[in-house]
């Protein structure tokens, strides 16, 4: 990997079952999420770069899904983000009833996984039979822009969701422009990694603890580069800078679960 006059040049390094590499940091290290059991909220303006991290993500994911250890899901109100990789997917809800269809059976998938590992083990692993199941939901805010019943049922699943998958192998990712609380009011229940881009200071520290705006990490003062990303570890208290990989449009649209279109190995679990 080589950076030149604050370009990266080279491949984004593979991922493994336990870590995704989401870009690589000023230093040319590739930054690492934990995604065995962790969830993730990324918030950034219009034009920050969601787009193109989310995208990056997708394809660190898809030697998982052709191999049959992960299963995509996704919910795009606003059929745009998600429209181009979903051959990737299981299944896209795009309208508000489809969504809260589908969150009721990942639901159930949760409660009949935790119910089959109850007295057999205590500790989930990825397998084909138990796959890793993502929830990718595009702008958050706008599932809670519905009238007030269905934004309680909204809050009331996705809590479910939050609070009982990452113990048994389901997890979200959520992408939104609106930080806020009344917006999101799932929010605080993410307990997993915070990816900031660039957003106004107000917005930051609704965001992010105290501690993460401490160790350096200020959105606000990002220049006007779509792709940088500031990541805030709650685990290990640590926050960093990193810029997403480029993929095209081409790309993303070739995405796909078909194994048959797998030409090389899934990477194997972290030494």
């Amino acid at each position: 990997m080589m950076r030149l006059f604050g370009r990266w040049f080279g491949r984004t390094p593979a991922s493994t079952l336990d870590s995704l590499c989401l870009g690589i940091d000023y230093s040319g290290y590739p930054v690492r999420v934990n995604w065995q059991d962790r969830c993730l909220l990324a918030i950034g303006e219009s034009g920050s770069g969601k787009s193109g991290l989310l995208a990056s993500m997708l394809v660190q994911a898809e030697p998982f899904v052709q191999a049959g250890l992960v299963q995509l899901y996704g919910i795009d109100l606003k059929q745009l983000e998600l429209s181009a990789s979903s051959g990737l997917f299981e299944r896209i809800a795009v309208t508000p009833d489809d969504a809260l269809h589908l969150l009721d059976e990942l639901n159930m998938m949760m409660t009949k996984r935790t119910e089959h590992m109850a007295g057999n083990t205590r500790d989930y692993t990825t397998s084909a039979q138990f796959p890793r199941v993502v929830l990718v939901i595009d702008e958050l805010a706008q599932l809670f822009r519905q009238d007030t019943k269905t934004n309680r049922e909204f809050q009331n699943r996705l809590t479910a969701l939050l609070g009982m998958g990452r113990a048994c192998g389901f997890l979200v990712w959520g992408f939104s422009q609106n930080p806020r609380k009344e917006a999101i009011p799932v929010r605080d229940d993410f307990y997993g990694t915070t990816i900031a881009l660039r957003m106004g200071e107000a917005e930051a520290k609704l965001l992010l603890p105290s501690t993460a705006l401490q160790a350096g990490l200020m959105p606000w003062t990002f220049p006007d580069i779509p792709g940088l990303c500031g990541m805030w570890d709650p685990d290990e208290r640590r926050a960093s800078l990193f810029r997403t990989t480029w993929v095209d449009d081409d790309q993303l649209r070739s995405l796909t679960r078909d194994s048959r279109a797998c030409s090389a190995a899934v990477p194997e679990r972290a030494a």
